[in-house]
């Protein structure tokens, strides 16, 4: 019985605390509306920014998978260079 008394003035302590705070500084209120919409614009500007980020960690990926590609073929290519450059050397001209 105490305690829901006691709960039921600290509610209403509570109600009567944030009225007459705003009652006496109307800007608090215009404040906490901005930092509201700040909040609301920041958590749109990082779901937009993880989605582009997300996006160019793909395209990096196909990128260097590509470039793994090129760099395989062109150690072959160049093996495939020394062998025939080094059975030449061996040859003497006439």
């Amino acid at each position: 019985m105490v305690v829901e008394e006691a709960n039921v003035s600290l509610g209403e302590f509570a109600t009567d605390l944030v009225a007459a705070l705003f009652d006496k500084l109307p800007w608090l209120s215009n404040f906490i509306k901005a930092v509201g919409i700040f909040a609301i614009i920041y958590a749109i500007y990082l779901v937009v920014k993880i989605i582009r980020d997300s996006r160019m960690r793909a395209r990096v990926k196909d990128i260097q998978e590509r470039i793994d590609v090129m760099d395989s073929k062109l150690d072959k290519l160049l093996r495939n260079s020394k062998k025939s450059a080094n059975s030449g050397k061996g040859k003497k001209k006439k």
